[in-house]
């Protein structure tokens, strides 16, 4: 036997109520999902920042300790110049002009020059970190903004609604609250009066009772 287009009406308001209730939890885990990722993928990016840093750190320690062994053996070096040109009767304390001095200073301005060449390098990487570092960070200020903008709460209530605006323009596009009025002036018309359902459970009559 046929349902009558009223309970077929009123199986499909169920069904859209029930598609409503699972629509909502599915955005409120979706929501609160990409909300986590954006977080973890915000805390990521203040973790390479902060690498960063560290890094610049390390190499402006490692390239001043490496400028001081540097002179160190700048200064051995000349020291052994000087050495093996007095071993051969060289005046190691002669004027300006002699061999051996001009020999010297050129040892110890080469040796300027690789420190020079040293601080250059040093700058270029301890400025390509800082610059991570800063891109790093922006990356997690967008993410975190992105997580911020995640409400778990708000998704669910906006699908609730829609749900339920279109779950209440089907009833009333199926005449579920169009038929006798009631003695306190409101209509309603009872889905299960004419059906078997409605005749076994005593559901007859348009009101329901």
């Amino acid at each position: 036997m046929a349902l009558a287009s009223s309970t077929v009406a009123a199986i499909s308001i169920a069904t859209s109520v029930a598609g409503t209730a699972i629509g909502a939890l599915g955005a409120y885990q979706q929501s609160k999902a990409a909300k986590a990722q954006a977080e973890y993928q915000a805390q990521v990016a203040r973790n390479n920042a902060t690498i960063a840093q560290q890094d610049k750190a390390a190499l402006l320690e490692r390239s001043k300790i490496a400028e001081q062994d540097h002179r160190q053996r700048i200064a051995q070096t000349i020291s052994s110049a000087r050495s093996a040109a007095a071993a051969n009767g060289f005046l190691v304390d002669g004027d300006d002009d002699e061999t051996n001095v001009l020999l010297t200073a050129d040892l110890a301005e080469a040796g300027e020059l690789d420190i020079l060449r040293m601080r250059d390098e040093t700058s270029l990487r301890a400025r390509n970190l800082d610059v991570a570092a800063m891109n790093a960070e922006s990356q997690a200020g967008l993410f975190q903004a992105r997580a911020d903008a995640e409400s778990p709460l708000f998704a669910a209530g906006s699908t609730l609604l829609e749900g339920a605006a279109r779950t209440a323009g089907a009833a009333y596009s199926s005449g579920m609250f169009s038929g006798s009025t009631s003695s306190s002036g409101s209509s309603y018309r009872n889905p299960l009066a004419g059906t078997s359902v409605g005749r076994r459970y005593g559901l007859n009559s348009p009101s329901g009772f």
